[in-house]
């Protein structure tokens, strides 16, 4: 697919996707997926270090900093293995998990 050259609002272009971040908004994994739904959306799939890069840049860019964000990361439960909502693997060692808890579950983060 082609990447958007804009995006409509709530959502801002970065790294060629279009993404909706709510640094207000205090909600537990599936309740921040359910809002993403809501905009035709779903959280976030970091499959590639640029797209992280970007959206890392964004983020700091917009002085969002000072909250956590959910991604698009499962456990999948059975085999204890992460995935992606798009089927792949997430792959361990990245710096996309939390130190802390947010009141949900840490199995979730």
């Amino acid at each position: 697919p082609v990447p958007p050259s804009s995006c409509e609002n709530p959502f801002d272009l970065v790294g060629g996707r279009c993404v909706f971040i709510d640094p207000v908004t205090s909600a537990t994994w599936n309740e921040a997926r359910y809002v993403c739904q809501m905009f035709d959306g779903d959280l976030a799939v970091l499959d590639s270090v640029t797209f992280y890069s970007d959206l890392v840049s964004f983020i700091y860019e917009k002085g969002l900093i000072s909250r956590d964000y959910w991604v698009g990361g499962i456990n999948s439960g059975l085999s204890g293995q992460w995935e992606w909502l798009n089927g792949m693997d997430v792959r361990m060692g990245t710096p996309l998990w939390a130190i802390y808890g947010s009141g949900s579950s840490y199995y979730e983060q």
